[in-house]
């Protein structure tokens, strides 16, 4: 029996009501997680996860950083394990978008261990990841079957600022204005996508002949895109299976 993995171009276009449906139940979504980090006494965060989920960690660590004011590191958790972290307010927040990450498990449990507050995030419930963390926050964009994951990138970059905006709001770092604007403007780029997608499918069409020439592709990006350059290069690598590599632009 074939297996239904969904249809990526589809995921891509259901970003907009994913996030939409992020901001609009935002009180219900992060109650829990947001009420345990002002039960403890942090001072800075780490955000770990693998592949995409990692790539969403560094994307939203920029904005994550301005608003809190303190330091957040982004992290693959194989990486984290073998770091020595001196400072024990810390809060480790794991992300696996299918909730089975073995190293993303072993993060959590590293910084259990070391008495470090632990977050797991993960966009399917009753995955094994949800029992290593202290407490769950979910990245609530629905079901994406496919493997390469595109609606779920976008899910947990707004879930990583959301979370970010709302615990800097409770600590006066901004005020509910500033908070409002950044939502509307995550909401706004959002609802940008389908019609981004629909110019990237005629770009394409358009200089297909030329496209199919490639023996190779590179991705190029920096600063604030470094993040999104990451990603399209796993993505072409995951469902294309083409020669692709991506570089840093200085």
């Amino acid at each position: 029996m074939k297996r239904d993995y969904g249809d990526m171009y589809q995921y891509i276009l259901e970003s907009k009501k994913a996030v939409r449906n992020i901001i609009s139940n935002h009180e219900e979504i992060f109650h829990d997680a947001i009420e345990y980090f002002f039960n403890g006494n942090y001072e800075q965060i780490y955000v770990i996860g693998s592949g995409t989920s990692y790539h969403a960690a560094l994307a939203a660590k920029n904005l994550m950083e301005k608003v809190l004011q303190m330091k957040v590191f982004a992290s693959y958790p194989i990486v984290f394990k073998d770091e020595r972290i001196f400072n024990k307010n810390t809060l480790v927040m794991g992300l696996s978008h299918a909730g089975m990450s073995a190293s993303t498990i072993a993060g959590l449990d590293k910084a259990k261990a070391n008495g470090f507050g632990t977050i797991a995030m993960t966009a399917e419930k009753g995955r094994p990841v949800e029992h290593h963390g202290d407490v769950k926050l979910y990245v609530d964009i629905g079901e994406e079957k496919a493997g390469p994951k595109t609606k779920g990138y976008i899910g947990s970059i707004v879930t990583f600022m959301i979370f970010a905006l709302k615990v800097a709001l409770r600590q006066e770092k901004i005020t509910q204005d500033e908070f409002d604007d950044y939502l509307r403007r995550m909401q706004a780029s959002a609802d940008a996508i389908p019609d981004i997608a629909e110019a990237t499918s005629k770009w394409y069409l358009q200089n297909r002949n030329d496209l199919m020439k490639c023996r190779r592709l590179y991705v190029i990006g920096y600063d604030n895109c470094l993040a999104d350059m990451m990603e399209g290069t796993l993505k072409i690598c995951e469902a294309v299976r083409y020669s692709v590599q991506g570089f840093e632009l200085e």
